[in-house]
């Protein structure tokens, strides 16, 4: 190893060693708010004296613009995910973050404030960094989640930048008149060299062919690029992070030797780095590379049958880069291979992933494919689906586990086939007359619209067996596409056109599509001799979707639920930051919802209509630890306001579940409709107690009666066996569950209640509860929040 590689890597791991000193010095004490601007600053500082070194200021910001928009960025997050795997503090989701940022950053005017940052001098540059830091900041801890967290992230990403900024690394080069990338063998030891000092131990040949192999996909993905302006962008963002060298004025061929013009020094200081004429030696245990010559790969197809070594990850790289690329005529070739590469995945989990990324990147551009291309396309992915299904179905884990991913999965198809409704929608034009347009439905428009998607739909309740029926979710229908968002809509729906839409065209539902989401609504509840369904989309101050007032006149109440699709501004990574708000007569009430990635969009079930909207959450429990086997349970409950905690900020995981909490877990987990409920059997039930409402629902639908004549026993602990009895009750009610077997399940078969045994093994067989080891139910046994939770979170999927 060289003297200066040797610097570097001795100042690296101070570096990390006084970040991780500081941070347990300041445990309790340290503003990371703070700490995160200010590692942003230095971050966009850093960005911001690269791009004043290109010596193209006044054309940097159209060029950066050129590149976030274009496809060369996707060959470069395929190296970074790559990379990954080796842990230099910059990753596919951090490097993918600062690319949106710099996209999206106020309102994604690139050359705008770009421009002006980087021309920027004195006190309005220091202005204007600390505005644009503080917002990276607010970003990136909205990203992550947490503070601290963020801060974290952003010092290790600040460290890597320093020390790979500093010229010695450049694992690429720029070379020649025509600007060809071309791999560093140097710059990929010296790579190496920072690896094994980061890792703290000897980079082991897997990891020297992961960081090649990450190069290569740069340096062929890059090289087909045909814009300059584009190239110019992607070697521009290579270089922030010192992975390229630019040696395009030298030409010719032969080895790349001699002295190497620097790139500058660490920002904020430090002398420049020359690269050594003689290699820098290979850290020990590491085999020398041999020169890699530029690789000859083509630029990717759509079309393209991929090789028998494709893999999953690499079929959904091809996808998103046919998607990108605007060559979506040929998805359908190019997914053939999909269950087929499903079936050869080990891992179930990359699979699963794999498949809903494409059904993401597919069902984003189904709008431009006719019915017949979009039946094909979506009968092969589901297919690939189902094949997922079978892997989840075959895993030596706990019914409880398997139903939990197949009811993922099945959220995730049901947002698939909510992009097909809108690719299939028929769009509509109503009178105007300035503040509301009011839309007449005829029947040949439902009847048009249904054509396409019963198609599809048949494909679907074929291919998916493994995992349930999405048709629970869905239902058959019709779409139609409204547009206009902050001005009131009338739809205008008589009976004679329902009726004959729901003979002719076998629909059973109404699907109304707008760019803020989605609307379906069951025919079946659609009675009246005329139908006026009122919508108005609009902004709600502090929400992360727009607002959906909704109110239907001519609907009775019913079975079925409408479903309410709301999409987001942004994607996020963690469901119990989010929520879905119901506003009526100015209170906000926190309700159930799921969140769906393929969609980007939460879907919410209800039976009474006000205003919805998604917001933010944040809530932290005292006693509530993330390594606790029932965290993500409590946290995702806790968002949909199905269970809250003390006013002390604690949960109180392991405290008794009473049997009237329950019930207001079982109504709100399930959404029940709880208006105008009375029950007057209980002489421990009263009008006025809080439970009152949440008891005569569930009494009313027949599912609890009381623990004796006149007694619901409010206060009493709930046994499991009385849980299992109100779940599977409340679910056959609601359509959600079938009947169960007779058989005994559990060891303690004969210690469950007569009249429990049946409802145990509908929770039991639907994946709701299970045994508590020693495959023994424990039927008297008390009830703890914290397996409640997990019981609720599993009774929300279905």
């Amino acid at each position: 190893m060289s003297k200066k590689l040797k610097q570097l890597v001795a100042g690296l791991i101070l570096a990390s060693f006084a970040l991780t000193f500081n941070f347990t010095l300041a445990s309790g004490t340290t503003d990371y708010n703070n700490q995160c601007i200010n590692a942003s600053k230095e971050i966009i500082n850093m960005m911001v004296e690269k791009l004043r070194s290109t010596g193209k200021v006044e054309q940097v910001a159209e060029i950066i613009s050129k590149f976030v928009s274009g496809e060369g960025k996707s060959y470069i997050l395929s190296a970074f995910e790559k990379l990954s795997q080796v842990d230099f503090g910059l990753t596919k989701d951090n490097v993918e973050f600062l690319i949106k940022w710099i996209a999206e950053y106020q309102g994604g005017q690139i050359n705008n404030w770009l421009k002006d940052l980087v021309t920027s001098t004195g006190d309005l540059y220091n202005q204007k960094l600390s505005a644009a830091a503080t917002d990276l900041a607010i970003k990136y801890i909205e990203q992550v989640g947490s503070a601290q967290k963020a801060s974290a992230q952003l010092d290790k990403i600040k460290t890597a930048m320093k020390v790979m900024s500093s010229g010695i690394i450049a694992p690429l080069i720029i070379y020649g008149n025509n600007g060809e990338f071309r791999v560093n063998e140097d710059g990929i030891k010296n790579l190496i060299s920072l690896a094994n000092a980061f890792l703290g131990n000897s980079v082991n040949e897997g990891s020297v062919q992961i960081i090649k192999e990450a190069i290569n996909i740069i340096v062929s993905g890059l090289n087909t690029i045909s814009n300059e302006m584009e190239k110019e962008g992607a070697k521009i963002f290579l270089s922030l992070f010192g992975l390229v060298k630019d040696e395009s004025n030298i030409v010719g061929g032969g080895e790349i030797g001699g002295e190497s013009r620097g790139t500058g020094g660490i920002a904020g200081g430090g002398p420049d780095v020359i690269i050594p004429t003689a290699p820098i030696e290979t850290p020990a245990g590491t085999p020398t590379p041999s020169p890699t010559p530029t690789p000859s790969i083509q630029k990717p197809d759509a079309g393209q049958q991929p090789s028998k070594e494709q893999s999953l990850k690499e079929l959904a790289g091809g996808v998103s880069i046919a998607v990108k690329s605007g060559k979506i005529g040929a998805l359908r070739e190019e997914l053939d291979v999909l269950p087929e590469l499903v079936v050869k995945e080990r891992d179930v989990g990359v699979a699963k992933e794999a498949v809903v990324e494409i059904m993401k990147l597919v069902g984003g551009e189904l709008k431009s494919l006719g019915a017949d291309e979009i039946k094909s396309v979506t009968d092969v992915i589901m297919r690939g689906v189902n094949e997922v299904g079978k892997k989840i179905n075959a895993q030596g884990i706990t019914k409880v586990k398997k139903v939990e991913e197949l009811e993922e999965l099945k959220f995730e198809v049901a947002g698939f086939i909510g992009k097909v409704y809108e690719a299939l929608a028929v769009g509509l034009k109503g009178v105007d007359d300035g503040a509301v347009e009011r839309v007449e439905v005829k029947a040949e428009d439902l009847i048009s619209a249904s054509k396409g998607i019963m198609k599809v739909f048949e494909a679907v309740k074929t291919d998916i067996k493994e995992i349930g029926k999405v048709e629970q979710l869905l239902g058959a229908g019709a779409g139609i596409k409204v547009s206009g968002k902050g001005k009131e809509q009338v739809i205008v729906l008589s009976k004679e056109v329902l009726d004959r839409a729901a003979s002719e065209g076998k629909i059973k539902r109404v699907v109304i599509v707008g760019d803020e989401g989605m609307i379906l609504l069951p025919i079946s509840r659609l009675t009246a001799d005329r139908v006026e369904i009122e919508i108005k989309w609009r902004e709600i101050s502090g929400a992360i979707s727009s607002g959906l007032d909704i109110g239907i006149k001519g609907i009775e109440k019913g079975k079925e639920r409408i479903v309410i699709v709301l999409k987001l501004r942004k994607e996020v990574t963690d469901e119990s930051s989010i929520s879905v708000y119901r506003e009526e007569n100015g209170q906000k009430k926190v309700v159930s919802g799921k969140y769906v990635k393929v969609i980007n969009g939460v879907w919410v079930e209800r039976k009474d209509l006000s205003t919805y909207y998604v917001g933010k959450h944040s809530k932290v429990y005292r006693d509530v630890d993330e390594g606790a086997w029932y965290y993500r349970s409590v946290m995702k409950v806790s968002a949909s306001g199905v269970i809250e905690g003390y006013p002390d900020g604690s949960f109180r995981p392991n405290k008794a579940v009473s049997r009237a909490e329950f019930a207001k877990m079982l109504v709100e987990g399930l959404g029940l409709d709880t208006e105008g409920q009375e029950v007057e059997v209980f002489d421990d039930v009263r009008e006025g107690d809080w439970y009152y409402k949440y008891v005569a629902t569930l009494y009313n639908m027949g599912i609890v009666k009381g623990r004796s004549e006149g007694k619901f026993v409010p206060n009493g602990a709930i046994t499991r066996e009385e849980m299992a009895k109100m779940i599977s009750l409340a679910l056959k009610a609601e359509g959600k569950v079938a009947e169960a077997s007779k058989a005994n399940r559990y060891e303690d078969g004969e210690e469950i209640s007569e009249w429990a045994r049946e409802h145990v093994n509908v929770v039991t067989d639907n994946g709701i509860m299970e045994g508590r080891g020693g495959n023994k139910f424990v039927p008297k046994a008390t009830a703890t929040r914290a397996e409640v939770a997990a019981v609720i979170e599993r009774i929300m999927l279905k």
